[in-house]
């Protein structure tokens, strides 16, 4: 497996939370361990690219992460700046 940038990632995460996802699936998908998958989920939510999702279960919340609008623009974007090189 190729080194990948950090753009790479985030889009990667980006694409994966489209529709609600938990972490531990995001992290399997990605590819990332649980701290650095936790990394870019704390940078995009402060950003505004992610929502966490909490959900009732029984007797505990479900957290789910899914992409919001802002987060979907920045896809597009960064797909826009790979066509270009």
């Amino acid at each position: 497996m190729r080194r990948r940038d950090r753009h790479d990632i985030a889009m990667a995460i980006l694409k994966i939370a489209k529709l609600p996802i938990r972490k531990t699936h995001l992290m399997s998908e990605v590819g990332l361990s649980y701290v650095q998958v936790q990394k870019y989920l704390d940078l995009m939510t402060k950003n505004g690219l992610i929502e966490n999702l909490r959900t009732k279960r029984r007797m505990h919340d479900k957290i789910l992460f899914k992409t919001t609008e802002k987060g979907c623009n920045f896809i597009t974007k960064l797909e826009l700046a790979e066509k270009l090189w």
